[in-house]
């Protein structure tokens, strides 16, 4: 969306951008009862710490891991989990066990261990480590040269297919009557890496057909006894008949975690864990880094929120708003997890949130008075408005001078975590910035949005989501 461009003017000792229009003032509305309808402000009237926000990444997924693992481990680790980086059916039931454990999870070829690997392997100095799948995942030389690194005992943990591989690591790492057990399909990777991440060591990660439970896993349950079973995804990764045959093989409550996608799912399985005081944050769309993540994110028994290819969505967000973290971790570089999707889940250390201010109210209202107006570009009314008009003229009237253009706005403020978004907050879209709508509650805000079109009320979740600004 084009606004008008901007040109250069000094405001109250700070330099912002604004076109040379007159500001006019809504004049005559009456403001709503702030104790009322907008109980939060009381409680966020103190300047509070933004979620710090930082990234991990390597140049490749072995380097990734080994940052991840120098990150979290110090040496002397009991044990170093190794799998397959091109592969992920044997890496996804080794999270928990990783965490249950003491260690790692690390990454390998099946022909050759990475410098990296390497390096981190040496650096940890484990007393054992375990090597995951057979020798066409992990080669048996791979395994004598991994234990040569730091004179390590190596142990193989391989069933005939990914459902016994991960039943002979579960039956390895936890002993019988664990509170919990997770179930996922053996078909997909990403319930998986949740899965894991949720079961903090506490359980086993097992594998499922979408129609059946494999011999080895029913085996398996049968020894573990689990005092609760919970399968992640929806029927079409793990039937109902599944869950039937689950609870008459081990007489566990059954139950499941579903969302419409992979990401949806991963938000609801992250919001089991509300009191995490740290989220990671890694890409849904490839496995690589999550793996590592995962395990990691099992030992510090945090949260794992998966995120599509530079796009923020709704229902992880709102996961992670919920938990209020005081530490967001990217894992992976930038081409696989956002400048966009960090900045929107956590800020720099040191950054705080400013307070709500208590004339939200009096901007709502003026921003509502607008609903039905035609939008007009460049204008900032009192008969139309385009985006940036509609919020420098609802701000006016608190006293809050803007620039009209959203680019602008967005620069002149500071930045908020959309997790951490309240009613009165500017939501902005597009990189470059090219829209600003104001927030209003319930996932809505009030915007100006195209020629064509009236200022409305509308979602605010979107694929262009670049961030959120306070003004006050």
């Amino acid at each position: 969306m084009q606004e008008p461009w901007p040109v250069v003017v000094t405001i109250r000792r700070r330099t912002v951008l604004k076109r040379p229009l007159t500001v006019l003032l809504a004049v005559g509305l009456v403001a709503l009862a702030a104790a009322s309808t907008f109980p939060y402000f009381a409680s966020a009237s103190a300047t509070a710490s933004a979620p710090v926000a930082t990234r991990v990444a390597g140049a490749n997924r072995y380097e990734t891991a080994a940052a991840l693992s120098q990150r979290s481990f110090k040496p002397g680790v009991p044990t170093v989990y190794v799998a397959n980086g091109a592969t992920y059916p044997d890496a996804i039931a080794a999270g928990t066990a990783a965490a249950h454990d003491g260690g790692p999870l690390l990454l390998a070829t099946a022909n050759a261990v990475p410098s990296s690997t390497r390096r981190e392997i040496a650096r940890l100095a484990p007393k054992r480590i375990v090597v995951l799948g057979g020798s066409a995942a992990i080669g048996e030389t791979v395994a004598q040269q991994l234990g040569a690194i730091s004179k390590s005992t190596v142990v193989r943990r391989a069933g005939a297919d990914r459902y016994a591989t991960a039943a002979a690591i579960s039956a390895a790492a936890f002993p019988a009557r664990p509170p919990v057990a997770y179930v996922v399909s053996g078909n997909g990777f990403a319930d998986g890496l949740t899965a894991s991440a949720a079961a903090a060591g506490a359980g086993p990660v097992l594998l499922v057909t979408p129609t059946a439970v494999p011999t080895s896993v029913a085996t398996e349950l049968r020894r573990l006894r689990p005092a609760r079973i919970v399968v992640i995804g929806g029927t079409t990764s793990v039937n109902n008949a599944v869950l039937s045959k689950l609870r008459s093989l081990t007489g566990a409550a059954v139950s499941r975690i579903s969302g419409k996608d992979r990401y949806s799912t991963a938000a609801k399985v992250a919001s089991t864990n509300p009191n995490s005081s740290r989220v990671y944050v890694a890409s849904g769309a490839g496995f690589s880094d999550a793996l590592a993540a995962s395990a990691t994110a099992a030992r510090d028994h945090a949260s794992l929120i998966l995120v599509p290819p530079d796009t923020v969505v709704g229902p992880g967000i709102t996961a992670f708003a919920a938990g209020q973290p005081s530490t967001v971790i990217a894992v992976g570089g930038r081409s696989v997890v956002s400048e966009n999707q960090v900045r929107v889940f956590g800020l720099p250390s040191g950054s705080k949130i400013p307070p709500v201010s208590t004339d939200v109210p009096k901007v709502i209202a003026a921003a509502r008075a607008q609903l039905g107006k035609p939008y007009l570009w460049a204008a900032d009314g009192p008969d139309s408005f385009d985006c940036s008009g509609l919020t420098l003229f609802a701000w006016a009237t608190a006293g809050v001078e803007l620039s009209h253009f959203s680019g602008a706005q967005f620069d002149q403020l500071p930045h908020i975590p959309i997790g951490l978004r309240q009613p009165g907050d500017l939501i902005f879209y597009g990189d470059p910035i090219h829209h600003v709508g104001l927030y209003i509650g319930d996932d809505q805000m009030i915007e100006a949005q195209e020629t064509g079109t009236n200022v409305r009320i509308g979602s605010i979740w979107r694929n262009d989501t670049y961030g959120v600004g306070r003004p006050g």
